[in-house]
C-alpha cells in the first residue's frame, strides 16, 4: 500500500513494530465483517428492518474471539497503548451492534423516536469507520509478505472506496475524515450516550 492511498492512518498505523511473520491472521474474515457492516446500512439507509436481527447474529458469528482477526493481531502484538484502543473498539463495536439490533428489530413494539433511529444510523457508520481504523492498523503492521495476498488486497481497496477522508464520502460525515480508532472510540461513547439519554 502506497503512503498516498493509505493517507493518516491515524495514531498508531504509521509506526510500530511490524506483527511477526509466525501469527495467523485470517484476512477474508475482514472482508466478510465489513460486508455485514455494509448490509445493515443499506438496509437502515431504506427503513428494511426485517433482516437486521440475522444480519446482526450473523455478525455475532464473524467476531466471535476465536475467529475475530482483530482479537487475534490484539493479543499478538507488544504495544500496550494499542492493544487498549483495540480492546475498547471491540467492546464499544459489540454493544453498538446489540443497540442497532435492540432499536430496530421490533420497532413496532419498542417504537423508537425518529432522533434515535437517526443515532442509530450514526452509530452504524461509526463503527464501520472505527473497524476500518483497525483494519488499517492491522495492514501498516503485517510483514509485506502478508500484504500481496487476495485478501490484503480487497481491504486495501476498501479502505480507499470507505475510509472517510478528503472526499466525497467525506462531505456526509466530515467529522469522521482521518480520525484514528481512539478518537472514533470517544465519538462512539457521545453517541451512544446520546441513545441511552432519548431513551430515558
Amino acid at each position: 500500500m502506497q503512503d498516498s492511498d493509505q493517507g493518516q492512518a491515524g495514531d498508531f498505523a504509521d509506526a510500530g513494530a511490524k506483527l511477526d511473520s509466525g501469527v495467523q491472521l485470517n484476512l477474508e474474515n475482514l472482508t466478510k465483517i465489513d460486508e455485514k457492516f455494509q448490509q445493515l446500512i443499506d438496509q437502515l439507509k431504506v427503513q428494511k428492518v426485517n433482516n437486521i436481527s440475522q444480519l446482526c447474529s450473523d455478525w455475532w458469528e464473524l467476531t466471535d474471539e476465536d475467529d475475530y482477526s482483530i482479537a487475534k493481531f490484539e493479543k499478538a502484538i507488544k504495544d500496550d497503548k494499542v492493544r487498549r484502543e483495540l480492546r475498547n473498539q471491540m467492546t464499544l463495536e459489540i454493544l453498538s451492534i446489540a443497540v442497532v439490533n435492540y432499536y430496530t428489530s421490533a420497532p413496532d413494539v419498542l417504537k423508537p423516536t425518529h432522533l434515535q433511529i437517526q443515532q442509530v444510523k450514526s452509530l452504524l457508520n461509526y463503527i464501520q469507520q472505527n473497524f476500518l481504523g483497525a483494519v488499517e492498523v492491522i495492514l501498516a503492521r503485517l510483514p509485506n509478505d502478508l500484504l500481496h495476498n487476495n485478501f490484503a488486497n480487497q481491504l486495501q481497496n476498501i479502505l480507499k472506496q470507505k475510509r472517510n477522508r478528503k472526499s466525497k464520502s467525506s462531505k456526509e460525515h466530515p467529522q469522521q475524515g482521518q480520525l484514528s480508532v481512539r478518537q472514533m472510540n470517544d465519538q462512539i461513547i457521545n453517541i451512544l450516550k446520546g441513545i441511552i439519554r432519548q431513551g430515558q
